[in-house]
């Protein structure tokens, strides 16, 4: 099993996330982030895509808005605007932060 991902803050986490690959158009990272805190918070995602051959193609940050406590979202980064989206294989949350 992977390591959670946390935020530097412990404020919010990653409980799952996956990469999907639709027939058409781009691929991209759908997951759920928890607020394990006592207000209501903002999570900033930035996720790395990369081909079979692990060559990073770029990345894309996503923003989750109002997440209230103890409340868990649902979010969807794709990437769409990546020049070699069609070569994605692989993906990498890079880092989850506060914002």
């Amino acid at each position: 099993m992977a390591q959670p991902i946390i935020s530097s803050d412990g404020t919010l986490q990653i409980t799952r996330h996956s990469i999907v690959y639709p027939t058409m158009g781009p691929k991209a990272v759908q997951g759920a982030v928890k607020n394990n805190s006592t207000e209501t918070a903002d999570a900033e995602i930035k996720v790395d895509f990369y081909d079979a051959f692990e060559n990073m193609l770029g990345s894309v940050v996503g923003i989750v808005k109002d997440i209230n406590p103890g409340e868990t979202k649902l979010f969807d980064i794709w990437a769409e605007r990546l020049p070699d989206m069609y070569e994605i294989e692989e993906h990498k949350i890079d880092y989850l932060k506060k914002v």
